[in-house]
């Protein structure tokens, strides 16, 4: 009998121990810190004080490692033939054009620049979908959820001086509109916020974004579980409408 009341005892305190560590765990703050500047991105994730990079993964790392700590070995010098005495008279050629040069390659658009080209098609769309998931599942974890260290430098660049014009005063106007929209669902800090047109199309380099968000990790938990409730719900409402759909005309 003392057997069993000390296993029970040993099974309650390690039940106890592993909720106590459970709290804990769900009270630490979780975080993501993006990075993102000439066509390179960065995103660390945290959790209380551990702190590991997400992206990019280790293996591209250390290719791209591997490829820049590549360097061209010396050739090794060939020994100069003996000159002979006489050497015969060669026949000049006359260089007819000079070897057509390799033109340089355009930089393809990465992920950020298709977002860009998305935007610029429909910005306000991005602004309503933003509110309709913030009224929704989102509303939750919005609430307590902190951004900051924000820093957006970008610059617009269209077909030519109209076409930039043009396109730097819708995105300006939707930029605004949901920055507003943005402090009025979410405790944001910015450091820097800039956008400039760019006419000549030179100044791409000078665009990067990052900012740091936070919340608790039982916050996080509650909206994923929310979110995956709701998702559920709605897929499984159209099958209840069709079942009474089905009653209804077997009843007339």
């Amino acid at each position: 009998m003392n057997v069993v009341v000390l296993v029970l005892q040993i099974l309650g305190i390690l039940i106890l121990a592993v909720l106590l560590l459970l709290a804990i765990f769900l009270l630490l703050p979780a975080g993501i810190e993006a990075f993102w500047k000439e066509q390179k991105a960065e995103i660390w994730l945290s959790v209380g004080p551990l702190r590991r990079r997400f992206y990019p993964p280790r293996a591209k790392r250390e290719t791209e490692k591997k490829q820049t700590g590549k360097t061209e070995k010396p050739k090794p010098e060939s020994p100069e033939p003996e000159k002979k005495e006489q050497e015969e008279p060669r026949a000049s050629v006359p260089d007819t054009a000079e070897a057509a040069k390799p033109s340089p390659k355009e930089p393809q658009p990465d992920e950020v620049d298709r977002l860009y080209e998305s935007l610029m098609g429909d910005p306000m769309k991005y602004v309503r979908r933003l509110t309709r998931w913030a009224k929704g599942p989102g509303k939750m974890l919005l609430e307590h959820l902190k951004v900051r260290k924000v820093k957006i430098v970008w610059t617009v660049t269209g077909e030519d001086a109209a076409a930039t014009a043009i396109a730097y005063g819708a995105l300006a106007g939707a930029c605004n509109t949901a920055w507003v929209v943005l402090e009025d669902l979410v405790d944001v800090q910015a450091e820097e916020l800039r956008l400039e047109p760019d006419f000549t199309g030179e100044r791409r380099k000078e665009r990067c974004f990052s900012c740091q968000i936070t919340a608790r990790m039982y916050i996080i938990v509650a909206s994923v579980i929310l979110t995956v409730w709701r998702s559920t719900k709605r897929q499984g409402a159209p099958s209840k409408k069709k079942k009474t759909a089905h009653k209804t005309a077997d009843t007339k």
